[in-house]
């Protein structure tokens, strides 16, 4: 679905006399070579891309000689290739990680270009004050300026409620209280006021304070929350997901877990973990993230093959156990180096 929204923008884009995005408006091929450049790479080649255009003008419903194709059909073939697919995930959807730990979050950023992009949307009123914060990558061509990969860094973590503010205070939740409401207001309450912090001193990225649109994978502790509030490993918009968060916490709320012993002595103790950690992951994505963004949070990846389709060289490679792999926050980390490489 997340996908589909913006194939459709793109195809608008590449058809600009079109009046909106009716399945019978037809894409030149042009237009269509020109919108979808930025996916071309050593797993995509151009010749592959022209080759899923020809294919969906031969199904399109209004004749064609190959040189245009409507929307649906357009669609249809993008929509149904993994190789075309993951590219654009890759290039144009996926946006960075957003994470937590016991002491503090991380929202990862990943670099992106914005001249051709924000030109398109027409969005870019001021270049001279672009260009003061942006990198140039590729001398003498507008497509290699980008904008640096960025971390933010939240200086609180789903601990933070239950350890001591100070050496002579006491922790902002008692592990002597059963959680209710009211504790889960406060805690509410001094992430936005350290949020807002950051704000006023200028700690936050420009994009952060926007907020952030895109695809962004949730990882670490923002995975526990989701696992928890039984929405992981699904793709789903900024406010669904909130939803899903907020209903656990309050499930936890209504029907707080009871106390148990510490295992030091007879004295029973509540453990808030889990009620620490859903607020905070509701309040990061709610403040991170745009109301268009979308989150799918997901710890353990399996690879798949590097030609997923067109190529017939090592096709065993499919019959075999590929690797899995564990994003942690080095994940965060990798993305913030990746325009080293």
């Amino acid at each position: 679905l997340f996908g589909g929204f913006e194939l459709t923008q793109a195809f608008v884009r590449a058809c600009p006399n079109a009046a909106s995005s009716s399945s019978s408006e037809l894409v030149q091929v042009e237009e269509f070579m020109r919108e979808f450049s930025d996916l071309q790479g050593p797993d995509l080649s151009r010749s592959f891309l022209h080759g899923k255009f020809e294919k969906a003008s031969s199904q399109s419903s209004t004749e064609s000689d190959g040189m245009s194709a409507d929307f649906g059909a357009l669609l249809r073939v993008f929509m149904d290739s993994p190789k075309l697919m993951r590219a654009l995930v890759q290039k144009r959807l996926f946006a960075g990680t957003i994470s937590a730990g016991g002491g503090s979050c991380q929202v990862a950023i990943k670099d992106e270009p914005v001249i051709e992009m924000q030109a398109k949307e027409k969005r870019l009123s001021n270049l001279t004050s672009l260009l003061s914060s942006e990198t140039l990558v590729s001398s003498g061509s507008a497509r290699g300026l980008l904008r640096a990969a960025e971390v933010m860094s939240l200086p609180l973590g789903n601990r933070s409620p239950l350890l001591p503010q100070d050496k002579a205070g006491d922790a902002l939740w008692s592990s002597e209280k059963q959680l209710s409401k009211e504790m889960v207001v406060l805690w509410r309450e001094r992430i936005a006021k350290e949020w807002d912090r950051m704000e006023k001193d200028g700690s936050l990225p420009a994009r952060v304070e926007c907020g952030l649109r895109g695809l962004f994978v949730g990882i670490s502790a923002v995975y526990h929350a989701s696992n928890l509030a039984g929405c992981s490993e699904v793709i789903m918009p900024k406010g669904l997901f909130l939803r899903k968060i907020e209903a656990k916490l309050n499930d936890l709320i209504e029907n707080p877990p009871g106390a148990k012993s510490n295992g030091v002595n007879e004295q029973r103790t509540y453990d808030h973990r889990d009620a620490a950690n859903l607020t905070l992951v509701h309040a990061l994505v709610s403040r991170a993230l745009a109301s268009s963004a979308w989150i799918v949070c997901k710890r353990n990846w399996r690879a798949q093959p590097a030609f997923l389709e067109g190529d017939t060289t090592d096709r065993g490679l499919v019959q075999t156990d590929l690797p899995e792999y564990v994003a942690t926050w080095v994940l965060g980390f990798y993305l913030n180096q990746t325009r080293l490489l």
